[in-house]
């Protein structure tokens, strides 16, 4: 308040400096006014004495070039010097050369040599126009410094009585304003001072004139006031005088009274409410408290609860409840019926009576309850899984009603189902892994001799052709291995990044002629797609395989839409489909088919189960699941009966181009010579059968070889032998083959390795070099890419 008080000025003085600006606003523009009047006349002054000297000089020039008296014509010119306003003159010929002036520096110069090109350019310009006009010409500098004057000099003279004018020269005059201007500024001042005299005393005698006769009285209202807002009611005015401020100094003291006299009546009041209203406020601060308290605790817990009464009628309930239910405040709810809400029917719409209701036995026959296994609807029609408890609220052994505390499980029964899915088709996998590589080999062996035993009966063709049918049995006896693999985690693939929009977009014609035209085929390919690192003709398999799921499930006409999108998944999303956060790529399949319900639907993976009964081999989907888990993903099946499913399956988005292995599919015939080699061989095998098998190829096409049953025989062995290649098996009890090489190439890194298996789990891969995991044989396989790989090794 001090500080703003610094800044005030007193109306007197802003009133006497209003009157003053008006007063110097009017001095100015009439200062102006006369300014530009001054200098208007001084210049036409000048302008005048200037033609007046030139007509002088045109006569005495004239009559002294007439009579050729050239030494005076210069000192007339030279004359002009002595004018103190003339700061130049000069005469010029008609050729614009000097023949005469007031500096003998100049004579015999021409214009050009003298002015600027400016200057010379505007004096020309000026001695045209005189040279058609023959007229005195003046004009002012742009600054008004300077004012220059041209004159032509003429010599008349008569001949054969006519009288005719030749122009001999111009005569130029440069004259100085600055003594001119001078004169005309002192002349504006010497009016001017004394009228800001006179304004400068009228000012501080109307300064004086209101600070007296109204800034005094103002300050006395204002000091009044200022006492009776700091609640000092005694305070009055002096109302002396016969005007406007004597009525309102009249006016503020009846009100300063009639405000003294109501103040006393009212503290009376005051001080018998003060007993009541305190009383009264700790009361409520009390009860206040302890409601704050209550809504406070069931706001802040993450289980919902909601309380009714012996009506089944809302009576409270708190934020995670609305949240649950999808309605925004508490007033939707409190006083309506929560069984008719949100407890009214089960999952299937039938109808759910309230008698029925556990929650109606707790606020009614008093008893408590727990259900897990029931579903509540929320405010938008939908409905949840939900886990209750209910307990009753008892007074005086009497039931007046229930508290109800309740959890959405739907995330939770999710996770259980994926679960209990994951566990069982990892234990699947891992029993047809195993029964995999068995089968692998026996069908080694079976490959191996039939190959060997095609060979030998060359020259019996009919013989050699029972032997040939027997390698066909076996190497479809491969595919049927490759397909259980498939459905496990350890099938060898060849994996590369790939556009998934690009492959659907290759197998669309296909797709379209395999579903034929009653199923609609629509593609919603979302541009820009993520890449994802898989295996191709695994994707392609996938693909075909839910395509004639979709078709079998639509009897007549229907519609499959295959889509893709990105997605990224936060930790919440992930952990419900069993994936961790991040970046994936989604494959949507949705049709239009009768639908599965949930028990089929815990089925739909398991190998050799079918719901086309005998037309089918239950492998197809066995080997969409293999493929999605080997390519990190997860995979997710919703379907209602008659309404259709849809299939999501999730895949990582790929950050690198690096494959994780392939596998070597040429064939060769046991008839091509360049197999043959030179070479020692140590091969490791548990299967005797299959040791002996590869130990007889190698020993027909020129390699010498030791056989060895397990990895801890061949590591004694090569302490006492060397060998150029170790051919190994990876699965063997005690060492796997990865764990043998890992210590063979340690002490022996000279020895050359080539692993081989019908079944890899990735057990000790950290152990070894990628390129033996990349470059694995895979059982069963045939004799020429045993016998090609090992010359690779060698060569």
């Amino acid at each position: 308040m001090e500080d703003k008080n610094l800044f005030r000025i007193p109306i007197s003085y802003k009133i006497a400096i209003g009157i003053i600006l008006v007063i110097l606003l009017q001095a100015g523009m009439s200062y102006w006014i006369s300014s530009a009047q001054f200098k208007r006349n001084a210049l036409s002054e000048k302008t005048e004495n200037i033609q007046a000297n030139l007509v002088t000089l045109q006569e005495t020039l004239q009559f002294l070039s007439f009579n050729k008296n050239n030494s005076q014509l210069q000192k007339t010119v030279t004359s002009l010097g002595a004018h103190i306003d003339i700061k130049e003159a000069f005469l010029l010929n008609e050729n614009n050369i000097v023949t005469a002036s007031t500096r003998i520096d100049l004579i015999g110069k021409h214009i050009d040599t003298i002015f600027n090109l400016k200057e010379k350019n505007e004096l020309k310009r000026r001695i045209n126009l005189l040279r058609k006009k023959l007229k005195n010409i003046l004009w002012q500098s742009e600054d008004a410094a300077s004012l220059y004057a041209i004159s032509p000099i003429v010599l008349g003279r008569s001949s054969d009585s006519l009288l005719r004018s030749d122009r001999i020269g111009t005569l130029y005059i440069h004259t100085d304003m600055s003594l001119t201007n001078y004169k005309t500024q002192m002349s504006i001042r010497s009016r001017i001072l004394p009228e800001f005299t006179i304004l400068i005393l009228a000012g501080i005698m109307l300064v004086l004139f209101f600070n007296v006769g109204i800034s005094r009285r103002i300050k006395s209202i204002n000091l009044a006031a200022t006492r009776f807002f700091n609640k000092n009611y005694t305070s009055r005015i002096d109302a002396t005088g016969n005007d406007e401020i004597s009525d309102l100094s009249t006016t503020f003291n009846a009100m300063a009274e009639k405000v003294e006299e109501q103040l006393l009546e009212i503290s009376a009041r005051e001080k018998n409410l003060a007993l009541t209203l305190e009383q009264r406020n700790h009361a409520l601060a009390e009860l206040q408290s302890s409601q704050s308290q209550v809504h406070l605790l069931l706001d802040s817990t993450a289980e919902a609860i909601y309380g009714v009464d012996t009506n089944g009628l809302c009576s409270f309930v708190n934020k995670a409840c609305l949240s649950f239910l999808g309605y925004e405040n508490s007033n939707e709810l409190i006083g309506k019926n929560m069984h008719q809400l949100i407890h009214y029917q089960y999952a299937d719409g039938k109808p759910y009576p309230l008698e029925q209701s556990y929650l109606y036995k707790s606020f009614k026959q008093g008893q408590e309850a727990h259900v897990d296994d029931e579903v509540l609807w929320r405010k938008d029609g939908s409905h949840f899984e939900a886990e209750y408890w209910a307990h009753p609220i008892m007074e005086n052994n009497t039931c007046i009603g229930s508290v109800v505390t309740f959890l959405d499980i739907t995330n939770r029964k999710q996770s259980e189902a994926i679960i209990q899915r994951t566990q069982k088709m990892d234990a699947l996998g891992k029993l047809t892994g195993g029964i995999a590589h068995d089968y692998n080999n026996m069908l080694g062996v079976i490959l191996g001799y039939a190959e060997l035993l095609e060979k030998s009966l060359e020259n019996e063709p009919d013989k050699a052709k029972f032997a040939h049918e027997i390698t066909q049995a076996g190497l479809r006896g491969a595919k049927l291995t490759k397909k259980l693999l498939s459905f496990s985690k350890y099938e060898i693939s060849f994996y590369e990044m790939v556009d998934l929009n690009e492959i659907l977009q290759e197998q669309e014609d296909m797709l379209k002629k395999t579903l034929t035209v009653r199923i609609n085929l629509s593609f919603d390919l979302m541009p820009e797609l993520w890449p994802v690192y898989i295996d191709v003709s695994d994707l392609e398999n996938a693909v075909i395989n839910l395509s004639i799921n979709a078709m079998h499930s639509i009897a007549e006409q229907g519609k499959l839409i295959i889509k893709t999108t990105n997605l990224t998944l936060n930790e919440q999303d992930a952990k419900n489909i069993d994936l961790s956060a991040g970046d994936y790529v989604a494959l949507i399949f949705t049709d239009t088919g009768c639908g599965m319900d949930a028990a089929t639907i815990d089925k739909i993976f398991d190998p050799f189960y079918s719901t086309k009964g005998d037309q089918g081999t239950g492998l197809g989907l066995s080997q969409v699941y293999g493929f999605v888990n080997r390519s990190n993903g997860a995979i997710n099946v919703n379907s209602v009966p008659k309404h259709g499913t849809q299939v999501t399956i999730y895949l990582p988005r790929g950050h690198t181009e690096t494959a994780i292995n392939s596998t070597d599919n040429q064939a060769l015939s046991l008839q091509d010579t360049e197999l043959k080699g030179q070479g020692s061989i140590l091969i490791v095998d548990d299967e005797p059968t299959l040791l002996q098998l590869t130990s007889n190829i190698l020993k027909d096409f020129g390699y010498n070889t030791r056989c060895a049953e397990n990895a801890q025989i061949a590591l004694e062995i090569l302490e006492k032998e060397s060998f150029d290649i170790l051919l190994s098996d990876v699965i063997m009890p005690q060492m796997d083959g990865y764990q043998l090489a890992e210590i063979v190439q340690q002490k022996y890194p000279e020895i050359k390795i080539q692993l081989i298996s019908g079944f890899n789990d990735d057990r000790h891969i950290e152990l070894h070099h990628h390129d033996l995991y990349d470059n694995l044989l895979n059982k069963p396989f045939k004799a020429g890419e045993l016998l090609k790989r090992m010359r690779d090794l060698l060569n």
